[in-house]
């Protein structure tokens, strides 16, 4: 039998054992873990504050360059904040032509694209959320917005939503003159069937003017009614709307070897008279 002080002595050795050990490791459980300064606080929750209908301009201005320099899903995510969380619709319109300057100024990244692309086919979004990024992709007019606009506009089954997109195929001669532009639409011509897309794709083609777009409307404004009405007074109406130099060396060789009376010198005489 072990004697009773060498027990007492045991037990008081192992209470002050652990009371000398568990601070130690309370402690090292209790470090915080080192963060990166990118994972520590989002932007996007640096720069909500104050509200953005109590700034001034200034603050307004100086709020919207921070968002500008963000990464592309952190501007989206911005946008879906303003109307979801500060029923703003104000900022988020504002937002939503921050993206579309983003989007020009930077090619946004495939996972990007295809993270937009899912937004506006997903049904559980809002319709005027949806048809927002439609609007931001005809306001970027790039060659990248401009690929995933036709694509929206050919698979939308929401009636408003295609309407919109292609509205915005349509608008993007307005904003850009890069001829980049220019062999989407040039294929859509001629293969769409669709009346209103066909209006919207021949405008875009004449006032970008690239030459290849200024000779298939041409082509479609000469060629015989019979063979398709739809194309030829389309392209008619489309060239009243050229007024890009760009598309000057087009329409005189449109001239070459033609009588000054001939249909072919007679429109290409009338384009060339818009352009000042």
């Amino acid at each position: 039998m072990k004697n009773p002080s060498q027990i007492i002595l045991n037990v008081i050795a192992s209470f002050l054992s652990g009371v000398i050990v568990l601070p130690s490791a309370a402690m090292a459980q209790s470090q915080p873990s080192v963060a990166s300064p990118s994972s520590a606080t989002p932007v996007s929750a640096n720069i909500s504050q104050p509200k953005f209908g109590d700034m001034n301009i200034h603050d307004r201005n100086a709020y919207l360059k921070e968002v500008e320099k963000q990464d592309f899903p952190i501007i989206m995510q911005t946008f879906l904040d303003a109307g979801r969380v500060e029923h703003d619709d104000g900022k988020q319109d504002m937002v939503r032509r921050i993206l579309s300057g983003a989007m020009r100024e930077r090619t946004p990244p495939p996972a990007f694209l295809a993270q937009l692309k899912a937004f506006i086919e997903d049904g559980s979004n809002t319709i005027r959320e949806r048809d927002q990024m439609i609007a931001a992709l005809g306001d970027a007019a790039t060659v990248e917005s401009e690929s995933l606009l036709i694509s929206e506009a050919r698979v939308l089954t929401d009636k408003s939503l295609k309407d919109s997109a292609i509205g915005e195929i349509g608008g993007l001669g307005d904003l850009s003159d890069n001829e980049n532009l220019a062999p989407p639409l040039n294929q859509l011509w001629l293969e769409s069937k669709d009346q209103q897309m066909l209006m919207s794709v021949s405008l875009s083609m004449a006032k970008i003017s690239a030459p290849s777009s200024i000779n298939l409307l041409l082509s479609a404004a000469l060629a015989s009614a019979r063979l398709d009405n739809t194309h030829k007074r389309l392209a008619k109406e489309a060239l009243t709307t050229v007024y890009r130099k760009n598309a000057v060396p087009s329409l005189a060789a449109a001239l070459a070897n033609q009588s000054s009376t001939s249909p072919q010198a007679v429109l290409a005489f009338s384009t060339l008279a818009q352009n000042p």
